[in-house]
């Protein structure tokens, strides 16, 4: 179907998921975007990029337990 806007989803995940990757398995996170145009999503990644780069934001977001915590994170 069409995607209306722009926007983000965040899931934390209560059992991790390994996904075979030496790296960041087990997965406890997990981010997927929507973009309303051809390109929109390129805005919203180099936005959640940038947000992510941030010092101790996925260990942030790995803890939360609520919307509100989420909320003040971002």
């Amino acid at each position: 179907g069409n995607v209306a806007e722009n926007g983000i989803s965040f899931l934390q995940l209560k059992t991790p998921v390994a996904f075979q990757h030496s790296f960041n398995d087990p997965v406890k996170i997990v981010i997927t975007l929507a973009g309303a145009s051809d390109d929109g999503h390129i805005d919203l990644l180099q936005d959640l990029s940038s947000f992510l780069g941030g010092e101790g934001v996925i260990e942030r977001l790995s803890q939360i337990t609520s919307y509100e915590e989420l909320m003040k994170i971002i």
